[in-house]
């Protein structure tokens, strides 16, 4: 059995060997434009200003930015998996950022490299309880009170799963990331510690993508169901009415097309 998982461990035995104050780590199926690459060091000055001489406070020690998924054009699948990552990487990033809430999600984030050499690596590498490995070290950055901002000045390009069958795979790792964040001694710790009203920011911050999607699929089988009981016993939308029931009315709007505003004003 594997005692760690492979980007994990690879990311951990790198660090060893990098040198400079920065570092940033790619996955295989990523790249960049030469014309991006030019922004890097002027990006960079968002951890430590020039007026800022003292490396001991920076303002951040994770910095993340956009990313496109050139696979977007590989059929239907490739667009969807597209659509997904950019509401998440980019839109939902945004959000979270300016909420002070925002984690680390994965690569290719930049990071203080003398600060993760020091507090744990960049990421955490048990095959159990660590599936989703990179949003532990953003747990990490948040117990110890500091940042992790995201900027749109920076975009680098993204391959993701063009077929149906990866697809799914990719989100059932993700999803079962999820639960076994729920479960860790990360969330505990931090939950116990952030108040309430921190904890609702931080519930969109981790778990609240797929559980709330699990709450969407669960309703709509539910509200399925329901209307095929009512078919069964005979009652139609008029009997409903009589009833004073809400189920007598077709809902046109409901609060999850109140989800594509964001992408709507981004087109």
């Amino acid at each position: 059995d594997f005692k760690t998982q492979g980007k994990a461990c690879n990311q951990l035995n790198g660090l060893r060997f990098a040198s400079g104050h920065y570092v940033q780590a790619l996955d295989c199926n990523m790249g960049v434009f030469v014309g991006e690459g030019f922004k890097v060091p002027y990006v960079l000055r968002v951890f430590m200003p020039l007026d800022k001489k003292n490396r001991v406070t920076p303002r951040c020690r994770y910095l993340g930015f956009r990313e496109f998924i050139f696979t977007g054009r590989e059929g239907t699948v490739g667009k969807c998996h597209a659509s997904a990552e950019w509401t998440f990487g980019t839109i939902y990033q945004r959000f979270l950022s300016g909420m002070g809430t925002r984690m680390h999600y994965g690569h290719p984030d930049f990071v203080d490299g003398f600060w993760v050499r020091n507090r744990g690596g960049m990421s955490k590498s048990s095959p159990v309880v660590n599936l989703s490995e990179d949003i532990f070290a953003g747990y990490n950055v948040r117990m110890r009170e500091e940042a992790s901002p995201h900027i749109d000045a920076l975009e680098f390009e993204k391959g993701r799963e063009s077929t149906f069958n990866s697809a799914s795979n990719f989100f059932s790792k993700i999803s079962g990331g999820s639960i076994a964040v729920i479960r860790s001694r990360d969330n505990h710790l931090l939950c116990e510690r952030i108040g309430v009203t921190h904890s609702l920011s931080f519930y969109f911050t981790s778990v609240a993508f797929y559980v709330s999607n699990l709450f969407i699929d669960m309703t709509i089988y539910l509200y399925v169901m329901l209307f095929i009981a009512f078919t069964f016993a005979d009652i139609d939308l008029a009997k409903l009415h009589e009833l004073g029931s809400t189920f007598s009315t077709e809902w046109i709007m409901s609060m999850g097309i109140f989800s594509l505003v964001p992408q709507l004003l981004e087109m």
